[in-house]
């Protein structure tokens, strides 16, 4: 409740929104401060933006005084790792509701003590919140890339099923070389599934200068090389 904003967000025609941002509290996944992002968000025109740490709301309190220091809307979530099967693959979780806030907590607790969860684990703890498919690390891009077709429809599925046909939607980015294919791909899922889709790039960092910085990191991480490919390291982005 103490989380509450004191007004209402701008009507939806009013405001832009970055529904997917990364902050270096998501460790070895991103280089920037919540405090840069509000900043960065305000110059870039932004009215909203969304805090998806990776299993994490570690700067939720921070990034939440800074927005509404700089008269930005604060939307808190997180990236959390999914299990389908043997296969590990994410979903992008905001609040909607003061009791979203709660389930999410809840959630990550969970989590936590008993690993990534499946979409079953989630179902009845959901309320208040809103799930996107996520974006290169989400369980939907995997199951594509690992030619799962059939799969990636059941996992969208299971989120309509588990989060409501209502607070459920497909993510498509194109910022990458390359996603335009699969742009279109998740666009027929949506249509096919009637999924609203929605467009949302993953954000990590301010500046193209940061790019090699967030490169180091992720090599870090996955313990390659920096030349080396990895799954959960970031592809040279089209735009920042």
């Amino acid at each position: 409740p103490a989380m509450t904003p004191a007004h209402p967000p701008p009507e939806p025609e009013a405001f832009s929104a970055a529904l997917h941002l990364r902050s270096h509290y998501s460790l070895l996944r991103a280089v920037w401060s919540v405090e840069d992002m509000a900043v960065g968000l305000a110059a870039s025109g932004y009215h909203a933006g969304a805090l998806a740490d990776w299993n994490s709301i570690a700067g939720a309190v921070a990034f939440w005084k800074e927005m509404r220091r700089l008269g930005l809307h604060p939307v808190l979530g997180c990236e959390l790792e999914m299990r389908h099967g043997s296969m590990l693959g994410s979903i992008v979780v905001l609040v909607a509701a003061d009791a979203g806030y709660h389930s999410l907590c809840r959630i990550l607790t969970r989590r936590s003590q008993s690993g990534p969860p499946a979409l079953a684990d989630l179902a009845g703890r959901v309320e208040g919140l809103i799930a996107l498919t996520s974006g290169k690390d989400g369980m939907l891009h995997r199951l594509l890339v690992a030619g799962q077709a059939g799969e990636a429809v059941r996992w969208v599925r299971g989120m309509r099923r588990t989060f409501g046909a209502e607070t459920a939607y497909l993510q498509v980015l194109n910022q990458h070389p390359g996603d335009a294919a699969r742009a279109a791909t998740l666009l027929e899922i949506a249509e096919g599934e009637g999924m609203p889709p929605v467009a949302a790039m993953e954000a990590r960092y301010a500046s193209p200068t940061d790019a090699g910085l967030l490169q180091a990191l992720a090599s870090i991480g996955t313990l390659t090389l920096l030349d080396e490919a990895a799954e959960s390291k970031p592809q040279p982005a089209s735009g920042y």
